[in-house]
């Protein structure tokens, strides 16, 4: 059975699904935490200012992994392109 072959396009791809993965939790996360705040009493309340920075603690790091798969991507580009300027 062969091995499936790399692909930069794949890999784009997940980096694009991570960052808007990322950028719903904090947009939906956020919305749901405001709506708890306000609308509920004492204890309830801390829950949600907690759904609102776990949320925003989440989405960071899944924008920041997209982040960090996109700068890998583009250091192996010039790694690759200056292997072939020196051949």
């Amino acid at each position: 059975m062969e091995q499936p072959v790399f692909s930069w396009r794949s890999f784009d791809r997940m980096s694009q699904v991570l960052q808007s993965v990322g950028y719903v939790v904090v947009v939906f996360g956020t919305i749901t935490g405001l709506i708890v705040t306000a609308m509920t009493d004492s204890y309830i309340r801390l829950a949600g200012v907690m759904l609102i920075v776990l949320s925003v603690l989440i989405g960071l790091y899944h924008v920041s992994f997209s982040m960090v798969m996109t700068a890998m991507h583009k250091l192996m580009s010039r790694l690759d392109a200056g292997r072939e300027e020196e051949e």
